[in-house]
């Protein structure tokens, strides 16, 4: 049986050199922020969370009522994106079957060029919208991903802690 004896010198020295790479990891999180959150395109809590918004499409309508241009709609990209792009919208109008929106985020729809899309209403994965006192209504994925957010990366991102204490409680 062979014994590695190490000193105490070497103990030292990992435990300065494990010491520093945490270090260098938190200062790098801090800069560039947190590591790209993945979450899987059938994942139970986001298709519950679409399934919740689409439920409450009666609730989206009657707040797009009161502020119209504070209601925004979250939904697939058209075209062929590996992964698909989800994308938010806001409202422009809206009949029985669609919504004509307009895209306000960024990916393969560049805003400042994307025209109009017309948006069925099967196809609609979140909604929200902005109330008068500055509070948001609806952001179900958002909620999800928040939650997801602070399991991977031990808490949010300060920017992202306030934009969670934004959406109103239901």
């Amino acid at each position: 049986m062979t014994v590695l004896a190490v000193s105490s010198g070497t103990w030292i020295a990992l435990g300065v050199a494990a010491t520093l790479a945490i270090l260098a990891a938190r200062i790098l999180a801090r800069r560039f922020g947190p590591r790209p959150l993945a979450v899987a395109p059938d994942d139970p809590e986001m298709l519950r969370a679409s399934e919740l918004a689409r439920a409450r499409l009666d609730e989206f309508e009657r707040l797009r009522g009161e502020r119209p241009d504070d209601a925004y709609l979250k939904f697939v990209a058209p075209g062929e994106t590996e992964p698909p792009e989800h994308v938010w919208g806001r409202v422009l109008e809206a009949s029985s079957s669609r919504f004509r929106v307009e895209p306000v985020a960024s990916g393969p729809l560049d805003p400042d060029a994307a025209e109009a899309i017309e948006i069925p209403r099967d196809a609609i994965e979140d909604w929200q919208v902005e109330l008068a006192d500055g509070r948001i209504a609806g952001g179900f994925t958002q909620r999800v991903l928040f939650a997801k957010g602070r399991a991977a990366w031990g808490r949010l991102p300060a920017e992202l802690a306030e934009a969670e204490r934004r959406y109103a409680a239901d």
